[in-house]
């Protein structure tokens, strides 16, 4: 399979940062914080009660956040044409921009559970840990990109580059893994591997989407334009039926992770819909562009905060929940970016670029 000329495809006006995209990633970041600070307080809340399905409506709204992440990745990797020209180079550089300081931050997390001794690891566990990402639960995303990353550059090497084949080829797999993870959580087939969420099925055409969306931008964004409130009406449907299907599988199969999970249909089509209406965006922003320069380095980062202030921070202030959940994750939010922050402004360049991939 071979794509399109190289100069069909360039962008007529091609930009090295795109306003939208940055938008895209700022609220994708602040969307993984978002979940992971409300899943502390869904199973703190008693089940069932409007404080239950509050925080499960909370944390659905942000499950476009790692397939946007995802889906911008193929994006970019398309959409400047000297990737696919200079492959081993756009290789190299993508993985020491995504491995070093992954490793980087690994290595500190596996330091502070042995020295504070909250967690007993052997040698073996710890490198298991950096291979398998699960240092941090939030680990898993690394391994995830680092395949789509090889994938990319061994079908470039192949001379497989035609995005719309790869495109109905990634969908097939990645409904027929969906179906799968249904049956299982169903128990109509026996549980998956506990690995299986560290492999691309469940989200290759997220990639293989973004691929081809970066190969004739311009066209495509026309496109989501016209079709801007049809998106808009598909994401609230999406995210509705999705809140619905949590309540179906919790009180019927009680599949607590799977239910809350990116796996669900509806939560892959709300996270499409509503990348396709966030490429609308067209301000740029200081702010915003900071945020999106910082993305990686707090999604490595915020995990520890939230282990942290979950230790001393109230679950129920003025007898709410909801307030508490403000609180925590604004403190969250604001020592995570204010850290990444202070690091980038006192590092070197070079530094900065391979420990917070900035």
């Amino acid at each position: 399979m071979t794509g399109p000329p190289i100069l069909d495809r360039v962008p007529p006006l091609q930009q090295s940062r795109l306003p939208e995209f940055d938008f895209i990633r700022t609220l994708a970041i602040f969307g993984v914080v978002w979940i992971h600070v409300s899943g502390l307080f869904i199973d703190r809340v008693p089940y069932g009660s409007i404080e239950y399905w509050g925080f499960i409506a909370l944390n659905q709204l942000q499950r476009f956040c790692v397939p946007a992440f995802i889906l911008s990745s193929g994006f970019f990797l398309a959409y400047f044409p000297k990737n696919s020209v200079r492959i081993d180079r756009t290789l190299i550089g993508r993985l020491q921009r995504v491995i070093l300081p992954y490793l980087f931050w690994s290595i500190l997390v596996e330091i502070y559970y042995a020295a504070f001794d909250l967690k007993e690891r052997s040698i073996s566990q710890v490198i298991a840990n950096f291979v398998l990402g699960r240092s941090l639960y939030t680990y898993y995303f690394i391994v995830i990109i680092v395949q789509f990353y090889v994938i990319w550059w061994l079908l470039n090497r192949l001379k497989i580059k035609n995005s719309i084949q790869l495109l109905a080829m990634s969908l097939c797999i990645q409904l027929g893994f969906t179906i799968v993870r249904y049956a299982a959580s169903f128990e109509i087939v026996p549980p998956l591997h506990h690995l299986s969420d560290r492999l691309v099925f469940d989200w290759i055409f997220y990639f293989f989407l973004g691929w081809f969306i970066g190969e004739r931008y311009d066209r495509f964004r026309q496109f989501a334009t016209k079709y801007r409130q049809l998106f808009a009406i598909v994401a609230v449907l999406a995210f509705a039926f999705s809140c619905l299907e949590c309540y179906f599988i919790d009180v019927v199969w009680s599949d607590f992770d799977f239910s809350r999970s990116f796996y669900k249909l509806s939560s892959q089509i709300y996270a499409i819909a509503c990348f396709f209406m966030f490429l609308n965006w067209s301000r740029s922003s200081s702010s915003i562009e900071q945020i999106a320069r910082f993305s990686f380095a707090i999604y490595l980062t915020h995990a520890i905060s939230i282990e942290n202030f979950s230790l001393w921070l109230p679950y129920t202030i003025l007898n709410s929940s909801f307030l508490a959940f403000l609180v925590m994750f604004t403190c969250v939010w604001s020592t995570t970016y204010g850290i990444v922050y202070v690091l980038n402004c006192t590092l070197p360049k070079p530094a900065s670029k391979y420990l917070l991939g900035i």
